[in-house]
This record gives structure tokens, sequence and C-alpha cells, in this order.
């Protein structure tokens, strides 16, 4: 009997080494999530790509369908628009939401999720208090999940390992600041694959978190030390422990050239020991031979010489290409749970009298029009939608108006999130009308002012 799977963030550095390594077994069928369109069902392939945006609830539903095994391997830290509000936790948080609901509704009988581990600390950085949250967001409907808990993933085409590179590469003196002295366990990209094998064929993995790390405990400075050893280069280390945080984030961001909105949540990461708990550890086999940090270079500069001069995935974001779309995401926290369905109507009597008496809201039936006593016209028409809406989630539908395009798949949703703690606020794929420069310095700072003032009303009113 074939084990199907479905693997949700499969363009990336894991997903990819992931599919290479199974996509020729036969006892697996797989298909691959990517939200860009890919060639799929090559014969030779034996993968099925499927376009999905996980931010589209029925995207994810009709992407899990008839699958058994889901694999969760999606990390919001790069925009996903042209232009995006709202911070990377807030994405994850919604991302993990829509696929656990998905998963529920269409039957999945287990995820795998690989995040990242979580020292014993009372105060997480955002990146690792985030991990922790998606974690928790997947285990609430109660599926099976086997939690894969990593700090860095060693690959030619991973960007820790080419943040390294680069770092030893550019630079003959590097200062070395105080979180240099931390300790990690990396871990070579073929281990974790290995490990998700395990994963995927022993039942003794339900429902359990496992720690992740490679054969040995290495502070950030040593791993520099070697790697700049393998690569024949002499380089200088200096200490410099009065170096505060915020400048590493930049010089690290410069010299390697990889966008501050990854390198700056990870190196804030970096102030704690991030080493696996051995109460923790996979139940792996005594053969199986995890790599040191020596032996992982020496694999990923003798196998990936021609991968490392390419530039990770993960550096190539750039705003400019992506098309003139908005995506907006608030967390709001209500005082007594109040679900999503109360939140929205909430938001439609203040929105009015906030702005009173500019703007105006007429509905009839499940339209409403956002209107102002300046135009006939109404400025913004979204649509309630009966059909994929509940009390937990509520979605309208953006129909046009003089301020957006109503001919694609822009929508308004509040959802609650993990047991009502938090309901969400959140605009997808919003196309504007005004000039794309003209919209980013009005329409979009006035959004942002209003979504902010509404979180501080609710409060206010302890709802």
């Amino acid at each position: 009997m074939k084990h199907k799977v479905v693997i949700a963030g499969a363009s990336g550095f894991v997903g990819l080494s992931l599919l290479e390594s199974i996509k020729n077994r036969g006892d697996y069928e797989i298909r691959a999530l990517s939200r860009s369109k890919r060639k799929s069902n090559d014969k030779n392939d034996k993968v099925e790509w499927f376009q999905c945006d996980i931010f589209s609830l029925l995207d994810i539903e009709n992407g899990l369908r008839g699958y058994d095994t889901a694999i969760y391997l999606v990390h919001s830290m790069l925009p996903s628009a042209k232009l995006t509000q709202g911070n990377f936790e807030d994405f994850d948080l919604i991302l993990a939401d829509n696929f656990a609901r998905a998963c529920k509704n269409v039957g999945i009988k287990r995820i795998i999720f690989l995040g990242g581990i979580i020292p014993n600390v009372r105060h997480l950085s955002r990146h690792l208090h985030s991990r922790l949250e998606t974690e928790q967001v997947l285990k609430s409907t109660g599926i099976p999940l086997t939690s894969l808990r990593c700090g860095i993933i060693l690959g030619g085409e991973g960007s820790s390992y080419n943040v390294m590179r680069n770092l030893i590469s550019r630079l003959i003196f590097l200062a070395c600041p105080k979180w240099t002295n931390r300790l990690s366990s990396p871990i070579h990209i073929d281990d974790v694959v290995r490990t998700f094998h395990l994963a995927l064929e022993l039942k003794t993995t339900y429902s359990e978190n496992y720690d992740l790390g490679g054969a040995d405990i290495i502070s950030y400075k040593e791993m520099l030390t070697v790697l700049a050893s393998k690569l024949g280069l002499s380089r200088f280390f200096i200490p410099v422990p009065f170096i505060p945080l915020w400048i590493s984030k930049f010089w690290v961001h410069l010299i390697t050239g990889a966008p501050k909105e990854l390198i700056y949540p990870l190196v804030d990461s970096l102030r704690e020991h991030i080493v696996p708990d051995p109460k923790n550890k996979f139940p792996y086999p005594e053969n199986f031979g995890l790599k040191s940090f020596s032996e992982s270079i020496d694999e990923i500069e003798k196998n990936d010489g021609s991968k490392i001069y390419k530039i990770p995935n993960a550096f190539k974001y750039t705003g400019r290409e992506a098309p003139n779309e908005v995506r907006s995401i608030q967390r709001l926290s209500t005082f007594l749970r109040t679900d999503a369905d109360t939140v929205s109507k909430i938001y439609f009597k203040w929105l009015p009298k906030f702005f009173r008496p500019y703007i105006i809201i007429d509905n009839k039936g499940p339209t409403y029009f956002f209107r102002t006593p300046f135009f006939k016209r109404p400025l913004l028409i979204v649509e309630f939608s009966s059909e994929r809406s509940s009390k937990e989630r509520v979605l309208y539908y953006v129909k046009g108006g003089m301020l957006a395009y109503g001919d694609g798949r822009g929508r308004l949703e509040f959802r609650n999130i993990l047991d009502g703690r938090f309901t969400m606020a959140a605009i997808h794929e919003f196309r504007p009308k005004l000039p794309w420069f003209i919209y980013r310095y009005t329409q979009a700072i006035v959004h942002a002012f209003v979504m902010y003032s509404f979180r501080k009303y609710l409060i206010r009113s302890r709802m």
C-alpha cells in the first residue's frame, strides 16, 4: 500500500531535498505544493506539482484532498506580496491555521512539521516564538503532529551555510560579538531528510516532539573558524563583546547580501544556546551515523560545489517583481475571546463612527457598500460569503468600488486562532485602483492606522 504524502513548502531548500530523496520510491505517492506554477506529472519525475496559495483556505483544501500525511515546511519571513502590512509572526500564524483547518476539513490523518529548537528560557526571540506558535496551531485540531525541531540546517543551497560562507569569503577580519560564543548543533540536510524518512515510517513518532542536531555541539565562532580552515582561508577573529545585537544584524545583512527580513529575526535568535534537549532525542537506530560539523562541510564542498555559488532562493526576493497586490494581517487580542463573526460585525459598526461623517457603510443583504458623502459611487464593495464562513472564520470578497478592482481574488477575513485566544483581521490579494505610488503613501497608510485603532478600541472595550 502506497503512502500518500503531500508537502507544503516543497519548493524550498528542505522541501526540494526531501522530494529528491523520496520521489523514486515506489511506496510513496507524492504531491508537492507551490505558490508558483511548476511543471508537474512528468513521467520521469513521479511528483505531482500542485499550484497552491496557502493563504487561501480553499486552495490548500484542494491541494490536500485525497492524501493521508501532510508535511509542513512553510515559513513566511519574506514578503508574499508587493506590499505587506503586519509582521512575520502573524503571517506564520494565519498560514498554520489555514493548513490545520484544511487538514481537518479533508481528513488528513497525520502532520509532520519542521520547526525550531525551543530553548528553556523565559523570553523567546520573535523567530522561535513564531515557530512554537505554529506548532501549537498545527496541534490544535487534534490531528497527530510529529514536530521535528532543528537549529542550523547545513546544505549547499541553504541560507545558513551561505551566510557563513559569505562572511568568511568576504572578510579578512571578523569582529566576534558575545553571541558568537553561543552554542548550536548544526545538522546536515541529508540527516534531516533521513530523519523524515524514519518519521514517515515509524508510528511511534506520532504526536511527539523531537529536537534534531548533528554529531557535535559547537559555537558559532568555532563554526566560522572550521569553515575558514576548510576553505584554506586565513582569517582573524577579534572578540568585541560590547557590540550590540542590532549592529550585528545590520553588518551580517550588509556583508552576506541576505535580505534583512531573513537575517534580522535569525540573528535575534542567537542570543541563546540552541541545542537539542536530550529528553527530546529522536529514536534513531544505532547505526544511523549523524554527521559532525566538519564532516558536513566536507560533504557540502565535495558534492555541492556547483550549488554553493548559486544565490539561495531565500536571498532572491525582490518586491519589484511581485504584482501590484496587498496583503495585510493584524492580530486582534480580545479580552473575552469574542468569536470572529462578532468581531467583524463590531468592525462594520465601529468604522463609520471612527470616520464620522466621512465614511458611511450601507448593506443590502450580503453586500456592504463603503461610501463617502462626496461621491455617488461607493469607495469599496465587499460581499459576505456564507458558504465559506462560520462563527470562527468570516470571509468577504472584494467586489470593486472606486478604490479596488473586484475581478480578482481579493478578500477580507476575520478568524479566531488558538481557541479564540486571537482574532486575526486580514486582507489578501487586494488590488488597488489608485496608482501604486499614490496608494502606497495614502490608502495603505490609512488602512494600517485604521486597524491599529480598531485593535486599541477592542482592548479599551474589553471585548
